[in-house]
């Protein structure tokens, strides 16, 4: 082979190199087509392995998912601070993704992510008692409990200082009927107020939702 030729068949060679690898694909992808990130950080993701799984914890900081660490973040929620104490949780109720994810503070409390989209966690808003005046909503309901038994989640606000009271907030997930669609949102159906520093430690139902008539249908 002259040198002509093999001069040729190198460069077609080097061409045939460099298609191959513009080709190949930059980043991996894991379940359900998530990409476990590119070159740039702040547009980053990981993937969730909930396939097969409807409870599952996360206890070490480097092990949550990058889109996760960011949405709490946005909220100004310390999550390295306390997650060995108390890890992100995530759960499927009623076929929806959550995750539990624990804020250090002077007060600590939990935020709730939705995980319909798992590379766009959105923040839960939460029904809550604002005292003397009614109800209104909150990100921060206090810390979170979920009672899988029963099928509710707890949260819990207050302080150990005497005298003061605990309140708690109990949630079920259902349906919200709207004009134009129904959506799945945390249905506030009971709050209890619990005395600190007295001998009885018993909750007290202030407030319960009502069950409304069979025949009522709201359009």
């Amino acid at each position: 082979m002259n040198l002509a030729l093999q001069g040729v068949t190198s460069a077609i060679v080097g061409l045939l190199l460099l298609i191959a690898a513009v080709q190949l694909p930059s980043t991996a992808f894991g379940q359900d087509g998530q990409s476990l990130g590119g070159r740039d950080e702040a547009s980053a993701i990981d993937p969730i392995p909930f396939q097969g799984r409807t409870d599952f914890q996360v206890s070490k900081y480097a092990e949550v998912p990058r889109q996760v660490a960011r949405a709490a973040q946005r909220e100004h929620c310390d999550i390295d601070k306390g997650i060995e104490q108390f890890p992100l949780r995530f759960l499927v109720e009623k076929g929806h993704r959550f995750v539990l994810v624990y804020c250090q503070s002077i007060v600590g409390f939990h935020l709730v992510f939705d995980l319909a989209d798992l590379r766009r966690p959105r923040l839960v808003e939460f029904p809550f008692l604002a005292q003397n005046t009614g109800f209104g909503i909150t990100p921060r309901p206090g810390i979170i409990t979920w009672r899988q038994e029963a099928g509710v989640f707890e949260a819990e606000t207050g302080t150990d200082l005497c005298p003061s009271f605990r309140l708690r907030h109990v949630y079920r997930l259902g349906q919200t009927e709207g004009y134009v669609s129904q959506t799945i949102s945390f249905v506030l159906v009971r709050v209890d107020v619990m005395e600190r520093c007295v001998n009885d430690k018993s909750w007290s139902t202030v407030w319960e939702s009502p069950k409304w008539p069979e025949s009522t249908i709201v359009r």
